[in-house]
């Protein structure tokens, strides 16, 4: 299988842990965070069976082209999966237009939830290829007839729940999704990346490098700019001036949701002028 070097430990480390059942990893370079085509056609062989990569990246806030990366993958009968957590609630995404077979994705970040509460989606297409690893009574069909056992499994995915769920992260993870659908996917993205866009003028006015890619098809809620001075202590500054931000990639990364303005840029950029002055 194909692994982004690079990538946060989430999609890494479950598929380093293959390693001990014979599973080969070879590694995919990135380029500030874009996966291109060519470099995955490169990794993939006959012996392939999986690709895990990234909607956005981590630490750059680069958008990957994955309708292009999965048409790559189809080439060899690959399984594409994607996670999607700098990304989904912030950018829209059409996960079966772009081919993509499964996707998961943490709610505490754009979805607006708290941490511990996510979902995980699979492609009808390939919900037969792929078989759970942990099963329990939820697993089933007619899972609340609990006598006598009848070990058939559902043939959608919540075959891959295997207990019960988190109700109280379930509804809070429900109240985001609300939240975010009553604005409207455009307006959330739209806004989103007006108040990027916004961000790195007033980052590069200021004679700062940033290093996050931008462009209509590379460009998120993520900008990371190079500080001229101590990230790590930059972001203890900046936090203490109510600014939450954090060093990534030898750089500060910002995120603003659409709930943000103008006037939370504005103020960010004082407070980083202010700090770069003491």
């Amino acid at each position: 299988m194909v692994v982004l070097r690079g990538e946060f430990p989430s999609n890494v480390y479950p598929w380093l842990a293959l390693e001990s059942r014979g599973v080969e990893i070879r590694w995919a370079r990135l380029d500030r965070g874009f996966l291109a085509p060519e470099e995955l056609r490169e990794r993939i062989d006959s012996r392939t069976r999986l690709v895990a990569a990234t909607f956005v990246d981590w630490q750059f806030g680069t958008r990957n082209d994955l309708g292009r990366l999965a048409s790559v993958c189809r080439e060899r009968d690959v399984l594409f999966c994607v996670d999607g957590i700098q990304g989904v609630g912030a950018l829209r995404i059409d996960v079966e237009n772009a081919g993509v077979d499964a996707l998961s994705c943490g709610g505490h970040k754009w979805l607006l939830a708290p941490e511990g509460c996510g979902f995980l989606y699979v492609s009808r297409r390939v919900l037969e290829r792929i078989r759970p690893v942990l099963l329990g009574w939820k697993s089933v069909r007619d899972a609340d007839t609990y006598l006598p056992y009848h070990f058939e499994l559902r043939d959608d995915a919540a075959k891959f729940e295997p207990g019960s769920p988190p109700h109280l992260g379930i509804h809070a993870l429900g109240g985001g999704v609300e939240l975010l659908l009553e604005a409207g996917a455009d307006f959330v993205e739209t806004r989103i990346l007006e108040l990027t866009d916004l961000l790195v003028e007033g980052l590069r006015q200021r004679g700062l490098r940033v290093l996050s890619p931008r462009g209509p098809s590379l460009s998120s809620g993520i900008v990371t700019f190079e500080p001229g001075d101590d990230p790590v202590r930059l972001c203890e500054e900046l936090e203490r001036r109510g600014y939450i931000v954090r060093p990534r990639a030898g750089g500060v990364r910002v995120s603003p949701h659409f709930y943000n303005d103008e006037d939370d840029i504005g103020g960010f950029l004082a407070a980083l002028d202010e700090v770069r002055r003491r």
